[in-house]
C-alpha cells in the first residue's frame, strides 16, 4: 500500500465502476455499497485518472497506465475500426465522427472516469472497502483488486492524490472499456 497522506491533507477515493451513483433513471437504484461509501465520504467531483478499464465480469477492473504506447494495440485498432465502420454506416457520420473521435482520444491517452470522494473516516471506509474489493489482510494473496493511490483529473482542472482500487490480475482476453467509462 502507498504511504498516508501528510497530516492536514485531506484523503481522496477514486471510484470508477460499482461504487459510482448512478448518473440518471436508466439506473433502478444504486448498487447497495455505494450507500455505504456515501456514509463516510462526500462527494468531491467527477475526474478520470490515467489507464485502462476492463469488463472483467460483473464489474469493471482499472489498470493504471503512463502512456499511451501502453494502451493502442491491435484489439484497440480492431475496436475502433468496427465503430467507424458500424455508425458511417448507418449515416450518422459526423456524430459517429465525434463519439469515435472522444473513443480514440480517451483510449489513445488512457483515460478511466470516474467520481472522487473525499473521505470523512478513512479508516473505517477503508477497511469496508478493502473487504469489499477482496484485498483485506486477511483475504487470500494475490488478490483481484489492489488499492493504490493515483492522480486524478478533475473537471475543473485540479490534480488530487487519490486511493483507487486497481485490478491486479492479467487483462489478456479482458473486454476492454474503450470509452473508459463503466456507465456510459
Amino acid at each position: 500500500m502507498s504511504p498516508l497522506p501528510l497530516p492536514g491533507e485531506k484523503d481522496y477515493l477514486f471510484v470508477y465502476g460499482t461504487l459510482r451513483k448512478c448518473p440518471d433513471s436508466r439506473c433502478q437504484h444504486n448498487h447497495r455499497m455505494y450507500h455505504v461509501l456515501a456514509q463516510y465520504a462526500d462527494f468531491a467531483g467527477k475526474g478520470t485518472m490515467r489507464g485502462r478499464l476492463f469488463n472483467v465480469g460483473e464489474y469493471p477492473g482499472a489498470v493504471l497506465s503512463t502512456s499511451a504506447h501502453e494502451v493502442i494495440h491491435k484489439d484497440m485498432h480492431d475496436v475502433v475500426k468496427g465503430i467507424v465502420h458500424d455508425t458511417v454506416h448507418d449515416g450518422v457520420h459526423n456524430t459517429a465522427h465525434d463519439v469515435v473521435g472522444d473513443i480514440v482520444h480517451d483510449v489513445v491517452n488512457g483515460i478511466v472516469h470516474g467520481e472522487l470522494y473525499a473521505l470523512r473516516d478513512r479508516d473505517h471506509i477503508l477497511r469496508v472497502l478493502d473487504e469489499y474489493e477482496g484485498c483485506g489482510p486477511d483475504d487470500p494473496q494475490p488478490t483481484e483488486f489492489r488499492r493504490g493511490r493515483t492522480t486524478v483529473f478533475l473537471e475543473t482542472g485540479q490534480e488530487v492524490r487519490a486511493w483507487v482500487y486497481l485490478y491486479n490480475r492479467p487483462t489478456r482476453g479482458a473486454e476492454l472499456i474503450p470509452s473508459g467509462n463503466y456507465l456510459s
